[in-house]
């Protein structure tokens, strides 16, 4: 598990996310997609745009997991992907 290791930095008593690494965030990439099909000019670029986001949407964050309800990020993609 040292990808563990390094993955995760301790700093000021407190664990965080180490983003120098070469990581994939897919509500990172969802949200990046449809900011850039807002901003595009060209309808084409937004529909390519709006495909890339839909492909990278994988369905809702911890589904089977009924306790846990529905996180603020899970429920504003879900608007997202129904308004697109």
């Amino acid at each position: 598990m040292l990808w563990v290791a390094k993955a995760f930095l301790l700093q000021d008593d407190y664990y965080q996310f180490n983003w120098s690494l070469d990581y994939e965030y897919d509500v990172e990439s969802f949200t990046s997609a449809v900011d850039r099909a807002q901003k595009a000019k060209e309808p084409r670029d937004k529909i390519n745009y709006l495909k890339t986001a839909v492909e990278s949407y994988k369905g809702d964050y911890l589904s089977e997991i009924e306790e846990i309800g529905r996180s603020p990020t899970a429920s504003a993609i879900t608007r997202c992907i129904w308004m697109c």
